[in-house]
């Protein structure tokens, strides 16, 4: 779900679009026009920052409100690192990740509320409930199935579940019951 509404982004690619082509006609930067239209420009910017920021303070105040826990677990990505991604930079700067976890932090303190960071290079996708580690795992992959239990595992459930976990085992409260930590749990048990 986009914080930004579709329409405001179309019309400010398109008066960037005529400012550019003010730039090549018109060759002079100081003309009254052209100030205009980066005055227009500057306005849409604005409200398209305020409407990621609205989207954002409604989300943040719902899941510390609207949810009967105490305890909201979330992974510690690398941004810079995900937005080198052609592909997926737009969504990812669009759906301001970074300031979703600022405005989640300080609302979590003024509220009370447990805000528990697991790390970037916990396997929250890629591990089974059973501890095996699917390596080959690719992004476009969406679906697979374990190779030791036979489980099929959505990618993004399995990695809440995982994040749920990872967060409330290093806070001690759930117990590793059934198999044996995996040496992933161990090691990432051990650095924290």
């Amino acid at each position: 779900m986009s914080p930004v509404m579709p329409k405001s982004q179309n019309r400010l690619k398109y008066e960037q679009y005529v400012l550019s082509k003010m730039d090549r006609v018109n060759k002079t930067k100081d003309g009254t026009n052209r100030e205009k239209q980066r005055k227009r420009i500057a306005r849409l910017h604005e409200r398209v920052r305020n409407q990621r920021d609205d989207f954002l303070h409604k989300l943040t105040y719902q899941l510390t409100h609207d949810n009967q826990v105490d305890t909201l677990v979330v992974e510690d990505l690398s941004l810079s690192n995900m937005v080198k991604n052609h592909c997926l930079a737009g969504s990812i700067s669009d759906a301001a990740w970074g300031k979703f976890f600022t405005f989640l932090t300080y609302k979590c303190e003024w509220y009370g509320k447990n805000l528990l960071t697991i790390g970037r290079f916990d396997p929250s996708s890629k591990m089974c409930g059973c501890g095996v580690l699917n390596r080959s795992l690719k992004l476009s992959d969406r679906e697979w199935q374990c190779s030791s239990c036979g489980t099929v595992h959505d990618r993004d459930v399995l990695a809440a579940n995982n994040i749920k976990h990872f967060g409330l085992l290093r806070q001690n409260k759930v117990r590793s019951e059934g198999p044996e930590p995996t040496p992933v749990e161990i090691a990432s048990i051990e650095a924290s």
